[in-house]
C-alpha cells in the first residue's frame, strides 16, 4: 500500500497538531482555524486537514463546518479506535465505506480556487491518496500530476519527486507496471541528480510494490533496504508499510512460519497507533499466511472480516482473497461457509482479537 504523506510542521491557531517526518499524531478533536485566510493560508488549511483526515484512516471524520467570507473553520474528529493509544480491545465499531469519500470531498472543495498556487501541491498529494484507496487509480495519477506541476513552481525538489514516484505507484496498481517501472527508473536518476537521499528509500519501497507478483525475491530485497535506509532517516510510517510489505512477501514466498512473529508485531502496532486502514490491509495478507499454514478455519473467519472491511480491495491482492476463499471452501466446505459469513459480523477489534489469538495458537504448534 502507499506509505501516507509527511507534511512539514505549520503553525494555524486552535490547531493541536504534531507534523514530523514519522508522521501525524491526532489527539481528540482537531479544529484548523484560519481568519482572515489568503488563498495560500487556505491551501495551507487544506494540506492540515488532509493530513490529519489521512492520519485518522477510517476512523476520522473530515469536514469543512463552516465558511463565512474569508474565514475557514475546518475541524476532523478522531474516534476512540482511531487514537494513538486506544486499546485495540476497547475500539469502537467498524468505520463505514464513505470515510474516504467524506475526505475527497472536503478536500476538493477547498482547492477548487487554488488551481495554480503552489502551496496547494500538499493537497493535491492527499487527494491522490484518497483516490488510491478508492482504486481510482486514474484520478490518482492526475492529481499527483498536478501536485508535481505545483511542486515545479515552489521550487521543491522532494515533493516533485515524490509525486513522480506516487505516480508511478497509481499507474502500477492500475495495471500499467511497465510505464511505472520506466518513470520510476528517471525518478531514481534524478534523484541521484539532486542528491535527496531519503528519495532511494521511496524509489525502493515503490518498486518493490510494483514487482512484488512477478519478481517476489527481488521486491524484498528492495523493501527491506527501503525499512534500513527509513529507520536509519526517522522516516517512521515508510518503515512501518515497509514493513507490511515485507511481511505479505515472507508469508507468500519464505517458510511461513518465520513470518508469524512479524505480523503479530505489525497487528499490535497499527492497533497502538490507531491505523485502521494499515490494519485491514495486514489482515487481508494475514489470509494468505493461514492458508500456507492450511490453517483453513482461522482463515475462512478472517475472510469474512476482510470482505466487508472499508476499503475496497484491487488487483493481485483481490485475487489472492479468491483464491483464498476457494481453498477454505474446497477443504472445509459448509463448515468454510458458516465461518465466513460469522467474519462479515466481526468489526476490527473482535478481528484484531481473533488474528492474534490464532497466530499465537500456530505459534505455539511443535514445528515438525
Amino acid at each position: 500500500m502507499p506509505c501516507r504523506r509527511i507534511v512539514s510542521s505549520v503553525g494555524v491557531p486552535a490547531c493541536h497538531l504534531v507534523s514530523r517526518p514519522g508522521g501525524v499524531s491526532v489527539a481528540g478533536s482537531v479544529t484548523v482555524v484560519i481568519a482572515g485566510a489568503s488563498r495560500s493560508q487556505r491551501a495551507v488549511g487544506t494540506t492540515i486537514a488532509g493530513r490529519v483526515s489521512d492520519r485518522c484512516q477510517s476512523g476520522g471524520r473530515l469536514a469543512v463546518h463552516a465558511t463565512a467570507g474569508r474565514t475557514s473553520v475546518l475541524r476532523v474528529t478522531a474516534r476512540a479506535s482511531s487514537l494513538p493509544c486506544a486499546d485495540a480491545g476497547r475500539a469502537g465499531s467498524r468505520s463505514d465505506r464513505g470515510t474516504h469519500r467524506g475526505g475527497l470531498d472536503a478536500v476538493e472543495a477547498l482547492l477548487v480556487d487554488l488551481p495554480d498556487d503552489p502551496v496547494a501541491r500538499h493537497g493535491y498529494e492527499v487527494l491522490g491518496d484518497l483516490h488510491i484507496y478508492r482504486g481510482s487509480f486514474d484520478a490518482s495519477v492526475e492529481c499527483f500530476r498536478q501536485a508535481e506541476r505545483l511542486a515545479h513552481r515552489a521550487d521543491d525538489r522532494f515533493t516533485v519527486l515524490h509525486s513522480r514516484m506516487s505516480q508511478a505507484m497509481a499507474l502500477g496498481y492500475g495495471g500499467q507496471v511497465d510505464e511505472a517501472l520506466a518513470l520510476l527508473a528517471q525518478v531514481r536518476v534524478d534523484a541521484s541528480d539532486a542528491r535527496i537521499g531519503v528519495a532511494s528509500a521511496w524509489c525502493d519501497f515503490t518498486e518493490a510494490e510494483l514487482v512484488a507478483e512477478t519478481v517476489p525475491q527481488r521486491a524484498l530485497e528492495l523493501v527491506d533496504r527501503s525499512v534500513e535506509e527509513a529507520d536509519r532517516s526517522g522516516w517512521r510510517m515508510l518503515a512501518d508499510v515497509g514493513r507490511l510489505t515485507a511481511s505479505s512477501l515472507r508469508a507468500r514466498t519464505a517458510d511461513p512460519v518465520d513470518a508469524i512473529p512479524g505480523f503479530e508485531r505489525l497487528i499490535r502496532h497499527w492497533s497502538r497507533h490507531g491505523d485502521d486502514t494499515h490494519q485491514w490491509t495486514t489482515l487481508r495478507n494475514l489470509v494468505d499466511l493461514f492458508i500456507r499454514l492450511e490453517a483453513y478455519a482461522p482463515a475462512a473467519r478472517l475472510l469474512g472480516a476482510v470482505s466487508v472491511a472499508p476499503r475496497p480491495t484491487f488487483g493481485a491482492e483481490e485475487q489472492r482473497l479468491t483464491a483464498a476463499r476457494t481453498a477454505v471452501l474446497h477443504h472445509l466446505a459448509a463448515e468454510g461457509q458458516a465461518l465466513i459469513l460469522a467474519g462479515t459480523r466481526d468489526d476490527l477489534p473482535t478481528a484484531v482479537e481473533f488474528a492474534l489469538s490464532s497466530l499465537g495458537d500456530l505459534r505455539r504448534v511443535p514445528r515438525a
